[in-house]
């Protein structure tokens, strides 16, 4: 069964699908700020305190290993506050059919 997002919602259900979302928002602000900075891969890395095969991974769109806790800290080393919310299944549902 699809919602009006076209997700199936067992795709909901699955924490690789969040994970995916919040990795792509990552991605994309990530590519904000190293157009701001006038940033190649190198110097992203060297700024995250990442690797660059780590950086790679992030530019490439692959999956990564990062943990919850280097997510935050890139995030807010890019100037972004990681805003998460928990939010009820229905309702959420409820407000994507609408």
């Amino acid at each position: 069964m699809k919602n009006k997002t076209g997700v199936p919602i067992q795709t909901l259900n699955q924490p690789d699908y969040w994970i995916d979302e919040i990795n792509g928002m990552l991605y994309d602000a990530i590519l904000v700020y190293m157009k701001e900075k006038n940033f190649n891969k190198t110097q992203l890395a060297v700024d995250l305190e990442i690797s660059k095969k780590q950086a790679s991974q992030l530019l490439n769109g692959e999956g990564n290993d990062f943990s919850l806790e280097k997510i935050l800290e890139i995030s807010l080393k890019i100037g972004k506050f990681p805003v998460f919310q928990l939010e009820d299944k229905e309702e959420y549902l409820s407000r994507k059919k609408s």
